[in-house]
């Protein structure tokens, strides 16, 4: 996306005006042909920007698909693959960590204050 400064685009804007009215008063120009400029410039854009889009639709949409269908089903396998092993993995760490509580959980069992230390 792009931001126009504003504060640029209105010194451009004052500055083509004052062009404008400085190309005026040395009467080489008149307004009817600046205004006819500005329309055909607009009007150009209008009927020639959806006709572009138009075409890259259509040019997008006809493109036909060269893909495979036996590689999609050896990509669908892999990713079935990784995702049993990925499973498989996360069910060992969790095996492992209910291991490690329980260890740990003995030894705050077994665990003793000390007395002593007279003072």
């Amino acid at each position: 996306m792009v931001y126009i400064n504003s504060v640029s685009f209105e010194k451009n804007l004052v500055f083509i005006v004052f062009f404008i009215i400085f190309i005026l008063n040395l009467k080489l120009i008149n307004m009817v042909t600046i205004l006819n400029v500005i329309f055909a410039i607009l009007l150009s854009i209008l009927l020639i920007t959806p006709l572009v889009l138009l075409i890259i639709i259509l040019n997008r949409t006809n493109v036909k698909s060269g893909i495979d269908p036996s590689v999609i089903k050896r990509l669908e396998d892999m990713d079935t693959t990784i995702a049993n092993d990925t499973n498989n993995a996360l069910d060992q760490v969790q095996i492992k960590l209910e291991d490690f509580e329980a260890r740990l959980a003995d030894l705050e069992e077994q665990r003793t204050n000390v007395k002593g230390f007279k003072k």
